[in-house]
């Protein structure tokens, strides 16, 4: 096991670089390399990708071990275990700002190497474990369609997933570690505060329908939430989750489908009414035609009957007959009556006729429409 670990030695005393060298041999390690300075640790474990380094902290030149070691670690994610003799309290501080795997006190025998070697490899295995179950675990959660927000017991923000970026327009930095209550989002607090609370005090989850709130363009939005609390071994609350569904979509098309439907509605009874009316109207509009009809002929029928009176007016003995009937002509004003009677016969045709109209109108309006897209007269539309 030991065979397949490559080490890189970095000391800038030689004598002791080949005794560390000779020592790691002997315990079965592979040395890819000595490096003397700061400068040539980082360009031979960019060159090498060792599996681990053994850095002295006090180096010649500019570089010393805490920085070579830094810029190893944050660049290539090696291990480093330092090794020193002294050192005072200030650079110790900072070696220890590196989070090192390790430290061995010159001189130091075999056994003392090889298990700090082992503990900082297995260490770093770990921790490479962990984020990759780390990483998984995120990428799952990012994965998922729905608003995740993690808060702890102290109430700060601890997870937030990709989706809480795109619907608050918030990033995850932004957020992560601030206090919940304090981050800018602009929905009913006072609900999910107080729906919090009751989700701790019953110990379940606690669901909210359409909650609005104000998206990042600054229309309106709503969201179904979920509230979940989450509790330590020993049952005490330790947090809290919130799932979040954005369905403003979901419920701009309901509210479509209950116009749809309340048009559907109005078009069916339109269409009931237009029938009710239509067959009444005809008989109506027949018989005032019928009427108009007659009456031209009832009028030509009045003027012989006039030009008949005028001439026997003169003949004895009718005399009495014709002042009879100019008085019944004078009675029933017979002369407005045979010109307003032709004015209001066609007033109520052309009533009947507007009626009738409407009621087209009406049943082209109820019509159903066809599923491909046809031209439409825009005009007769909005006459309709």
């Amino acid at each position: 096991m030991c065979q397949s670990v490559r080490i890189l030695v970095v000391e800038d005393q030689a004598i002791v670089a080949r005794d560390v060298e000779s020592m790691l041999q002997r315990l079965g390690y592979a040395v890819v390399g000595i490096a003397p300075t700061g400068e040539m640790a980082i360009a031979k474990a960019q060159e090498a990708r060792p599996d681990l380094v053994l850095m002295d902290i006090k180096l010649r030149g500019e570089m010393d071990g805490v920085t070579a070691a830094e810029r190893i670690s944050s660049e290539l994610g090696v291990p480093v275990i330092f090794v020193t003799a002294n050192s005072d309290d200030l650079t110790l501080q900072r070696a220890k700002v590196t989070t090192p795997f390790g430290y061995v006190l010159k001189p130091f025998e075999p056994r003392e190497l090889h298990i700090a070697i082992e503990i900082a490899l297995y260490r770093h295995a770990a921790e490479r474990e962990l984020a990759r179950v780390h990483k998984q675990n995120e990428d799952l959660l990012s994965a998922v369609p729905s608003v995740l927000i993690g808060v702890d017991g102290r109430g700060a923000v601890v997870h937030w997933n990709k989706q809480a970026e795109a619907v608050f327009g918030l990033l995850a930095a932004e957020v992560i570690g601030r206090p919940f209550r304090e981050c800018p989002l602009r929905w009913p607090w006072h609900v999910i505060e107080n729906n919090v609370a009751l989700c701790f005090e019953q110990r379940v989850p606690v669901s909210l329908k359409e909650v609005r709130y104000e998206r990042p363009d600054g229309r309106p939005g709503f969201l179904d939430v979920t509230i979940s609390p989450y509790h330590s071994r020993d049952g005490s609350a330790s947090g809290f989750l919130i799932a979040a569904e954005e369905v403003t979509e979901h419920k701009i098309l309901q509210q479509q489908l209950v116009q749809a439907q309340k048009l559907e509605s109005i078009g069916q009874l339109a269409a009931g009414i237009a029938h009710e009316i239509n067959t009444p109207t005809q008989f109506v509009g027949d018989n005032i035609r019928f009427l108009r009809d007659s009456f031209a002929g009832i009028l030509n029928l009045l003027a012989k009957y006039r030009q008949l009176k005028e001439a026997v007016r003169q003949m004895p003995g009718a005399q009495e007959l014709v002042t009879a009937l100019d008085a019944q002509e004078k009675d029933v004003d017979l002369d407005y009556l045979t010109e307003e009677i032709p004015l209001a016969i066609q007033q109520s045709l052309e009533g009947v006729e507007r009626v009738a109209h409407i009621v087209h109108a009406m049943r082209s309006f109820s019509h159903p429409g066809g599923q491909e897209k046809t031209a439409v007269d825009l005009n007769k539309a909005i006459e309709t």
